[in-house]
Protein backbone atom coordinates (compact mmCIF):
# COMPACT_ATOMS: atom_id res chain seq x y z
CA UNK A 1 0.00 0.00 0.00
CA UNK A 2 3.00 2.13 1.06
CA UNK A 3 4.44 1.89 -2.31
CA UNK A 4 1.34 2.42 -4.50
CA UNK A 5 0.57 5.54 -2.69
CA UNK A 6 4.78 6.44 -3.25
CA UNK A 7 4.51 5.50 -6.78
CA UNK A 8 1.08 7.89 -6.79
CA UNK A 9 2.85 10.97 -5.33
CA UNK A 10 5.66 10.65 -7.96
CA UNK A 11 3.53 9.88 -10.70
CA UNK A 12 1.73 13.54 -9.86
CA UNK A 13 5.14 15.09 -9.16
CA UNK A 14 6.06 13.92 -12.70
CA UNK A 15 3.22 15.03 -14.49
CA UNK A 16 2.98 18.39 -12.90
CA UNK A 17 6.37 19.13 -13.73
CA UNK A 18 5.55 18.31 -17.59
CA UNK A 19 2.67 19.95 -17.93
CA UNK A 20 3.99 23.14 -16.29
CA UNK A 21 7.18 22.94 -18.96
CA UNK A 22 7.31 25.37 -21.64
CA UNK A 23 5.69 23.96 -24.78
CA UNK A 24 8.49 25.21 -27.08
CA UNK A 25 5.84 27.41 -28.77
CA UNK A 26 6.89 30.90 -28.71
CA UNK A 27 4.60 33.14 -27.53
CA UNK A 28 2.51 35.86 -29.37
CA UNK A 29 3.65 39.48 -29.04
CA UNK A 30 0.69 41.83 -28.31
CA UNK A 31 0.21 44.83 -31.21
CA UNK A 32 1.31 48.49 -30.57
CA UNK A 33 -0.81 50.51 -29.47
CA UNK A 34 -2.67 52.90 -32.10
CA UNK A 35 -3.77 56.71 -31.97
CA UNK A 36 -1.89 57.47 -29.08
CA UNK A 37 -2.47 61.81 -28.34
CA UNK A 38 -2.33 63.98 -25.23
CA UNK A 39 -5.13 66.56 -24.78
CA UNK A 40 -3.92 70.21 -24.03
CA UNK A 41 -5.37 68.97 -20.03
CA UNK A 42 -2.81 66.22 -20.62
CA UNK A 43 -5.10 63.10 -20.60
CA UNK A 44 -3.28 60.21 -22.95
CA UNK A 45 -5.46 58.22 -25.18
CA UNK A 46 -4.73 55.30 -27.56
CA UNK A 47 -6.97 52.51 -28.93
CA UNK A 48 -7.43 49.32 -27.16
CA UNK A 49 -5.11 46.28 -28.05
CA UNK A 50 -6.56 43.15 -28.97
CA UNK A 51 -6.23 40.46 -25.92
CA UNK A 52 -4.60 42.87 -23.85
CA UNK A 53 -5.19 43.50 -20.13
CA UNK A 54 -3.53 46.04 -18.99
CA UNK A 55 -1.30 49.19 -20.38
CA UNK A 56 1.90 50.24 -18.85
CA UNK A 57 2.34 54.05 -19.43
CA UNK A 58 5.56 55.68 -18.74
CA UNK A 59 5.84 59.46 -17.74
CA UNK A 60 9.01 60.92 -17.64
CA UNK A 61 10.80 58.38 -15.67
CA UNK A 62 7.77 57.61 -13.56
CA UNK A 63 5.69 54.45 -14.75
CA UNK A 64 2.13 52.98 -14.00
CA UNK A 65 -0.14 50.20 -14.74
CA UNK A 66 -4.05 51.19 -16.06
CA UNK A 67 -6.46 48.90 -17.10
CA UNK A 68 -8.33 51.65 -19.36
CA UNK A 69 -7.09 53.51 -22.50
CA UNK A 70 -6.17 56.42 -20.82
CA UNK A 71 -3.48 58.26 -18.60
CA UNK A 72 -4.14 61.62 -16.83
CA UNK A 73 -0.87 63.19 -16.29
CA UNK A 74 -1.09 65.69 -13.33
CA UNK A 75 1.86 67.67 -14.09
CA UNK A 76 1.40 69.38 -17.43
CA UNK A 77 3.91 72.09 -16.85
CA UNK A 78 6.60 70.90 -17.58
CA UNK A 79 7.80 68.82 -21.00
CA UNK A 80 8.21 64.94 -20.99
CA UNK A 81 8.25 62.31 -22.78
CA UNK A 82 5.63 59.44 -22.32
CA UNK A 83 4.93 56.18 -24.00
CA UNK A 84 2.38 53.20 -23.68
CA UNK A 85 2.85 49.38 -23.96
CA UNK A 86 0.10 46.63 -23.52
CA UNK A 87 0.26 43.93 -21.65
CA UNK A 88 -1.42 40.40 -21.12
CA UNK A 89 -0.64 37.00 -19.24
CA UNK A 90 0.53 34.35 -22.07
CA UNK A 91 2.21 37.06 -24.23
CA UNK A 92 4.70 39.22 -24.67
CA UNK A 93 4.40 42.90 -24.25
CA UNK A 94 3.91 44.93 -27.23
CA UNK A 95 6.44 47.66 -28.73
CA UNK A 96 5.99 51.00 -26.72
CA UNK A 97 3.56 53.74 -28.87
CA UNK A 98 5.71 56.86 -27.81
CA UNK A 99 4.82 60.96 -27.63
CA UNK A 100 6.45 64.02 -26.26
CA UNK A 101 4.48 66.58 -24.58
CA UNK A 102 6.23 70.10 -24.25
CA UNK A 103 4.23 72.22 -21.86
CA UNK A 104 2.42 75.55 -22.65
CA UNK A 105 4.89 78.93 -23.00
CA UNK A 106 3.69 81.75 -22.09
CA UNK A 107 4.67 84.53 -23.96
CA UNK A 108 7.37 86.62 -23.03
CA UNK A 109 6.05 89.92 -22.81
CA UNK A 110 7.98 93.41 -23.16
CA UNK A 111 8.59 95.48 -20.76
CA UNK A 112 6.67 98.65 -20.77
CA UNK A 113 9.59 101.46 -22.68
CA UNK A 114 7.73 102.84 -25.26
CA UNK A 115 8.09 106.45 -25.94
CA UNK A 116 5.44 108.86 -27.21
CA UNK A 117 6.42 111.58 -29.27
CA UNK A 118 3.68 114.39 -29.29
CA UNK A 119 3.01 117.62 -31.61
CA UNK A 120 5.35 119.79 -30.59
CA UNK A 121 8.57 117.69 -29.96
CA UNK A 122 7.09 116.81 -26.73
CA UNK A 123 8.20 113.19 -24.83
CA UNK A 124 6.45 110.99 -22.37
CA UNK A 125 8.48 108.24 -21.28
CA UNK A 126 7.26 105.49 -17.99
CA UNK A 127 7.04 107.05 -15.19
CA UNK A 128 6.83 110.95 -16.19
CA UNK A 129 3.57 112.62 -16.99
CA UNK A 130 2.90 116.09 -18.82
Amino acid sequence: MKRAVSFLLVLAFALGILCGCDTGKPKKTLDTPKNLAISSSGVITWSAVENASSYVVTVGDKTYTVNETSYTVTDTGVDFNYSVAARADGYNDSAAASGTWQAPRKPDVPKNNITVAVSGGTEIRPGKSM
